[in-house]
């Protein structure tokens, strides 16, 4: 759900915590279904906290032991209890909400007082992990991970220095930084300006605030209003705070003592649930948050708020500190995964903070915090905490009679994505959503119908809109911040987030109770009030289709929310205008007409409701019947409204029926259309290979090109998928695919490719085709070399295929690799090599014999070109003393040899055999340093024949 937060997997904790169960258990003696933690779908990688286990005792156990203590260790007073804990490593067991003294008979009335805490031991072996699992289902009712909070994470923007560097004065109360509020007063005039291009760019639009001047006229809040703000800790001594914060009043400061009997030593102004203390740490989150509710209004200095007063002492709401989370003192500012602050750890004490508000007088519970987005549900201990919130919170509770039960608030999330986040996804709380202030849905907040309502969340920069001025931002949400050593009465920056939406919506429920609130008013009243006092508009105009419809009832309106209405109005049916009903694919267009006004409460929404059977009065609840809330607040009498059905079954009938509501929950009659309105039929696209063959066989370096053409017929737009992308070249184009592909990047074998085809509803059809590669050689010689010897003059022909090593030499084609040489002496033709010796001495062919699948070897030849066959060389012909005799080839075995002068006198002479050569060089060493200088002749006979070369003495 939050972003920034990395997720760690539950792997571990799934393994240390098999003996669990999460299930609903009865007596202690009853038989259990048990569904093993394993198997739960909501902790996939969630953050769960090591070792760590929430539980709710059975009844029956919890008879046994000292309730009233916050910590039990062994022995607790439950023989059963015990065996467990020695089971699972743990030698005590914790309350997760603790003893509330004179608050503890309305927890043991929920039954708060029966979840505790367990921390494990890892070590914990397999055979005691299935003991403990046995005994767990003798003990709990309900058993669960204990998971990580996690902060909304806004982003942190910048930093508008203190108020008193600030000149302007703001037009309604006189606080310096007013003019900077667009979320309170938007007259449409900030970030919007001309680009190079001379193109208006609008980033605000009158009006997209929550309308807080028309609503300050009515109430600015009563001091008896308390909200609770769980989150971090506020900074209570901030110059534009210090007078809103909450102060328990029957609590005396830094005594040690709990003087109210509330189960809290200290709790001045709240509770630090990170530290378990009274002393509230500041942190920038939750301080911004405090602000955007309750900054003092009126006083010269700062921000104004939603809630804070008008500048009269006895007016503007009062804020608790619920701190569950606190700096992270290794914060690493340029790390995106290093968290600002960071929660209670395993102290696993969110719900505890919930529960402090409701039993110390708070009556709504504002919270800008949830799970990682991976949480499928919320956890049980933090539902009862909630439950409990909304059924015991205000009543007795509060200063003077203000409402029944309390309302709990929970930011949307940051996510940009349509998946419930949890809990505020939970029906018993208000989910709220952000918009900007030109009404369009921010970049970053979580959507969809699980949402209740939106506020202003502010943006950043982005795509051209929002843009800074003098530096600063002009978009995102200017409020209070911690003091720090250049601003020592507090700060002021701008933020963004859904976390920054929810303040708005928990401050105008502040308004209302402190408008209505009084011994009869009640939680659902003010719930109503709330999610159907938002601006009479069509935001659905100002949205994108992704966001459409799914922004909760609207956004939210003060004033509105504070615009008394008919209780008893019965709003009248709607009536379908059939002939403007428009099927198409996949979706299908409704018409009706609007026969009330929703500007007077006679008219809050409609819901239009979808099946595939016919629609009544009967079955409009069931599951197979969608229904579908549109915010109508803003229509007039006899007004045609239009809706379009999404995510619909092609070529099938749909049935619908409709009726109104009005601001007061009160329902029309249902109006059924009386036919049923089939969707057009969609088929999917099609795909058409330039090929037959559905086998590609290749080797070497072949190479294959492949043309898909796509075609829809309905010309919906497509998309293509491939199984694998892997080593192909792809390009898309309007009518389809080209794919290369390269037998070089495959090693030998069979790879299937499949490509889909999808149009924009989900038609989908594929063309399956499988790469096959086969093995081929390289082609190579026979023999690592070939020697080429040549009497001078002479010619000869050799046939390539002959000397060759290939699968196909008959494909193999050659080719001179210098191309200088070819017809001069050597010549390549028709796999044939002519050699022509026209020079006497030694050189080397090289020739590139490239087979049939494009692979390439060198063949290379060493051709010596002789005048004697029995003598290749005699050199140096002029020596001092070595002379280096190179013999033919025809010469082999015994060897005699004579040098004569000129005169025929032998000089010399000796034997030798060829075996004694080396085999390559076939070369024999003489020494004739001896010899007189002069010219001498080099006589060598072997078998009969004798040969002979001249050289000279010197």
């Amino acid at each position: 759900m939050f972003p920034n937060i990395t997720t760690r997997s539950f792997h571990a904790a799934q393994q240390l915590l098999a003996a669990t169960a999460i299930a609903a258990f009865t007596a202690c003696t009853d038989t259990i279904n048990v569904t093993g933690l394993a198997s739960q779908t909501r902790t996939d990688n969630a953050r769960a906290i090591p070792n760590r286990l929430n539980i709710k005792l059975k009844a029956c156990i919890v008879q046994h032991i000292d309730n009233s203590r916050n910590t039990l260790f062994i022995p607790t007073g439950s023989d059963l209890l015990d065996t467990y804990l020695r089971d699972v490593g743990a030698n005590k067991i914790e309350r997760i909400f603790p003893f509330a003294g004179k608050d503890e008979h309305r927890q043991r009335a929920a039954a708060l007082n029966t979840w505790y805490s367990i921390a494990m031991d890892r070590t914990a072996t397999r055979g005691t992990r299935a003991a403990a699992k046995h005994q767990l289902e003798t003990i709990a009712d309900y058993a669960e991970p204990a998971y990580h909070a996690v902060l909304e994470s806004p982003e942190y923007i910048s930093d508008d220095g203190d108020s008193e560097t600030q000149a302007n004065k703001g037009k309604y109360f006189n606080d310096p930084l007013y003019d900077k509020q667009w979320n309170l007063h938007n007259n449409g005039n900030i970030g919007n300006y001309t680009d190079a291009t001379g193109k208006r760019i609008i980033s605000s639009i009158a009006h997209a605030d929550i309308n807080a001047e028309a609503a300050w006229r009515q109430t600015t809040g009563d001091p008896s209003v308390v909200v609770a703000v769980v989150d971090g800790g506020i900074d209570i001594h901030h110059e534009d705070l210090q007078e809103s914060i909450w102060i328990n009043k029957n609590e005396i400061p830094d005594n040690g003592i709990d003087d109210d009997n509330n189960g809290y030593v200290d709790d001045v102004y709240g509770y630090n649930f990170t530290e378990d203390n009274a002393l509230i740490t500041p942190t920038r989150h939750a301080t911004h948050v405090a602000g955007i509710i309750a900054a003092r209004n009126n006083n010269g200095k700062g921000i104004s708020s939603i809630a804070g007063g008008n500048g009269n002492p006895n007016t503007g709401v009062r804020l608790m500190c619920c701190q569950i989370f606190k700096n992270n003192p290794n914060y690493n500012p340029s790390d995106k995964h290093s968290p600002e602050t960071i929660g209670t750890g395993d102290r696993n004490r969110e719900a505890a903070a919930i529960v402090y508000g409701a039993n110390n007088g708070a009556i709504i519970s504002q919270n800008s915090w949830g799970y990682d987005r991976v949480m499928k549900q919320t956890p049980q201990v933090i539902k009862d905490a909630i439950h409990y919130f909304n059924t015991y919170a205000g009543g007795d509770k509060t200063d003077k009679p203000l409402m029944q039960g309390g309302l709990v608030i929970f930011a949307a999330g940051n996510d940009a994505t349509s998946a419930p986040s949890m809990p505020s996804a939970e029906s018993s709380v208000v989910s709220v959503s952000s918009f900007n202030p030109d009404f369009s849905a921010s970049w970053y907040t979580n959507y969809g119908s699980w949402t209740d309502i939106s506020a202003p969340g502010g943006s950043k920069p982005v795509n051209g809109l929002y843009p800074l001025q003098d530096g600063q931002p002009t978009s995102a949400i200017l409020s209070t911040v911690p003091a720090t050593t250049a601003h020592p009465n507090g700060g002021y920056a701008y933020m963004q987030g859904t976390s920054m939406a929810t303040p708005h919506v928990s401050a105008i429920a502040a308004l209302i109770v402190s408008k209505y609130g009084n011994a009869r008013f009640t939680a659902k009243q003010l719930r109503e009030r709330l999610l159907t006092g938002v601006r009479p508009m069509d935001y659905n105009k100002y949205l994108t289709e992704t966001y459409r419809n799914s922004m909760g009832s609207g956004y939210a309106d003060a004033l509105v929310a504070l615009t008394d209405y008919d209780h008893d109005t019965t709003p009248t049916a709607p009536l379908f205008l059939v002939n403007r009903a428009k099927p198409d694919y996949g979706k299908i267009r409704m018409a009706w007409t609007s026969k009330n006004n929703g500007a007077n409460g006679s008219l809050q929404k409609y819901v239009l409701y979808c099946s595939k059977h016919p629609v009544t009065t009967a079955n409009r609840a069931n599951k197979d019947v969608i229904a579908y809330n549109i915010p109508a607040q803003f229509a007039k009498e006899n007004q045609a409204i239009q809706y379009t059905v999404t995510h619909l079954d092609n070529n099938t009938k749909y049935y619908f029926g409709i009726l109104a509501e009005a601001r007061n929950g009160h329902q029309s009659s249902l109006t059924v259309l009386p036919n049923s309105i089939a969707t057009l039929n969609n088929t999917p696209p099609q795909i058409t290979p330039d090929t037959e063959s559905e086998r590609i066989t290749l080797a070497g370096n072949d190479t294959r090109d492949i043309t898909l053409r796509i075609e829809d017929h309905e010309n919906h737009k497509w998309t293509v998928a491939f199984s694998t992308v892997d080593k192909l070249r792809i390009v898309h184009t309007k009518s389809g695919v080209n794919i290369h592909i390269e037998a070089k990047q495959y090693m030998p074998g069979v790879y299937p490719v499949t490509v889909s085809a999808r149009d924009e509803l989900g038609a989908k059809s594929s063309y399956r085709f499988i790469i096959e590669v086969v093995a081929d050689k390289i082609p190579s010689m026979k023999t690592q070399a070939r020697k080429i010897r040549l009497r001078l003059g002479e010619r000869r022909q050799i046939d390539l295929r002959e000397i060759t090593d290939d699968e196909d030499v008959n494909s193999v084609k050659y080719e001179l690799m210098n191309s200088e040489e070819q017809g001069k002496d050597v010549l390549v033709k028709d796999g044939r090599m002519d050699v022509v010796g026209s020079t006497w001495g030694q050189r080397q062919i090289h020739i590139k014999a490239t087979d049939k699948h494009g692979q390439s070897g060198t063949m290379a030849f060493d051709v010596f070109v002789y005048r004697n066959e029995g003598i290749y060389s005699l050199f140096p012909t002029i020596t001092s003393g070595m002379l280096y005799l190179k013999v033919g080839d025809t010469i082999d075995g015994h060897v005699k040899w004579q040098i004569r002068n000129v005169a025929g006198k032998l000089v010399k002479a000796n034997a030798f055999d060829t075996s004694s050569l080396d085999a390559d060089k076939r070369t024999y060493t003489m020494n004739v340093s001896s010899l007189t200088v002069g010219q001498y002749t080099l006589y060598i006979t072997c078998q009969g024949k004798t040969y002979q070369e001249m050289f000279v003495k010197r």
